[in-house]
C-alpha cells in the first residue's frame, strides 16, 4: 500500500504548493505568465522527484530507439486528438476561455505542460509504482493505471469551461493518452521521447483551435 500512499501524497502536496504560488503571484501577473511559472515550477519539482525517489531514474532519460509499434501507437493518438479537435472547434459553443493576448506565452505554456505531465505522471508516478515490480503487468501495468486515473482526475476542470459533450470527449482522449504513454514508458521509451509526443499533441490542439485563442 504504501507504493501509492506516498506517491500520491507527495503528488497532493506539490499541487497545492503549485496552487498557492499561482494565488500568490495572482494579483501581480496576468493568467499566461501564471500558468507558465506554476508549470516550470511543478515540473522541476516532479524531476527531483524521479532523481531522489525513483530507482534507476537514469533509465528514464536514456534515448531508446523508437520502435514501429511506437511509431504506429502516437500516429493513433495524433489522429484522435485531431478528429476530437477538429469537431470540438467546429461544433462547441463555449471557446470564450481560449480567447488570449499573450500567444508566444500560451505555445511556452504548453511546452512546459508536457514537461511538467511527463515528469509528473509517467516519470514518478508511475515509475515510483512499478520500480519494486519483478515483472509489470501487461499491457497496463498498475503504475500506469494509478498514474492515468489521476491524470483523468486532475482534468475534470474541463466540465468547468466546456460544453459537456466536449469535456467527456477530452477525457476518455485525456485517459486514452495517458495510458498509451504509460505503455509506452513501461516498453522502454524515453521520456524525452514522450514529452515531445505530448508537445505535438498539445500543437494540434492549438493549430486547430488557433482561431480561437486570438
Amino acid at each position: 500500500m504504501k507504493k501509492y500512499v506516498f506517491p500520491l501524497g507527495l503528488y497532493l502536496v506539490t499541487l497545492m504548493f503549485g496552487l498557492v504560488i499561482y494565488k500568490m503571484l495572482e494579483p501581480y501577473l496576468i493568467r499566461e505568465w501564471l500558468s507558465l511559472i506554476t508549470r516550470a515550477v511543478l515540473a522541476l519539482a516532479f524531476l527531483t522527484f524521479i532523481i531522489k525517489y525513483v530507482k534507476n531514474s537514469n533509465d528514464l532519460f536514456q534515448l531508446e530507439k523508437i520502435s514501429k509499434v511506437h511509431i504506429g501507437l502516437v500516429l493513433f493518438l495524433f489522429s484522435l486528438f485531431a478528429i476530437n479537435n477538429y469537431f470540438y472547434s467546429v461544433y462547441s459553443t463555449n471557446m470564450d476561455y481560449l480567447k488570449t493576448s499573450a500567444l508566444d506565452l500560451v505555445i511556452v505554456g504548453f511546452i512546459v505542460n508536457s514537461f511538467f505531465e511527463e515528469f509528473a505522471y509517467r516519470g514518478f508516478l508511475q515509475g515510483y509504482v512499478n520500480q519494486n515490480s519483478r515483472t509489470l503487468r501487461q499491457p497496463i501495468s498498475r503504475g500506469n493505471l494509478f498514474a492515468s486515473s489521476l491524470m483523468l482526475i486532475s482534468h475534470l476542470g474541463f466540465f468547468t469551461v466546456m460544453d459537456t459533450l466536449f469535456a467527456i470527449t477530452g477525457l476518455l482522449l485525456v485517459f486514452v493518452f495517458s495510458l498509451v504513454l504509460g505503455y509506452m514508458r513501461d516498453q522502454g521509451a524515453s521520456i524525452w521521447f514522450l514529452i515531445i509526443v505530448h508537445t505535438v499533441v498539445n500543437f494540434i490542439h492549438l493549430i486547430i483551435n488557433l482561431h480561437h485563442y486570438i
